[in-house]
């Protein structure tokens, strides 16, 4: 009976190794933990196209990773200046200071806003500072024209 355990270990073991020794033309290594891709039974052409569309892959990811350093970078940097200034003006006593920044980049959309107001206090971005147009203006002009054209309709009957 142990032997047959010890049987089915060197099975596994032997598998295991017959993976980690195939030749490198034959796998692509998918990170760090030991994940590999299988190229046995390709042709050297779809070999070389996987390689290559592999390698495309990594450079976008490398590309994404170093726009999203250089954007987090940036994004610390715009959120110090900011704190900054909001910390020299509460040093005021009857001044107060309200920031607001909205920005959309490789990490996401980033809302912020900072101060020693009562807005920003409140913590809630008008449509205006989250970079959305107010159409308040635009809703009563349209209800203005619509109430005309039906007094004019009315007055024509």
């Amino acid at each position: 009976m142990s032997e047959k355990k010890d049987t089915e270990k060197k099975d596994l073991v032997k598998k295991d190794e017959e993976m980690s020794t195939l030749p490198d033309k034959d796998i692509i290594r998918l990170g760090k933990v030991g994940e590999i891709l299988d190229l046995r039974g390709l042709t050297e052409d779809q070999k070389q196209e996987i390689k290559m569309k592999y390698a495309d892959a990594m450079i976008e990811v490398v590309k994404k990773a170093a726009e999203v350093g250089v954007d987090t970078r940036a994004l610390d940097t715009k959120l110090s200046t900011m704190a900054e200034h909001t910390k020299d003006i509460s040093t005021h006593p009857e001044a107060s200071i309200t920031i607001t920044a909205t920005q959309d980049n490789s990490i996401g959309r980033t809302e912020v806003i900072m101060g020693t107001s009562d807005a920003a206090k409140k913590g809630k971005l008008t449509r205006s500072q989250t970079g959305q147009r107010d159409l308040t203006l635009v809703w009563v002009g349209l209800a203005v024209f619509v109430i005309i054209v039906i007094m004019i309709i009315a007055l024509i009957k």
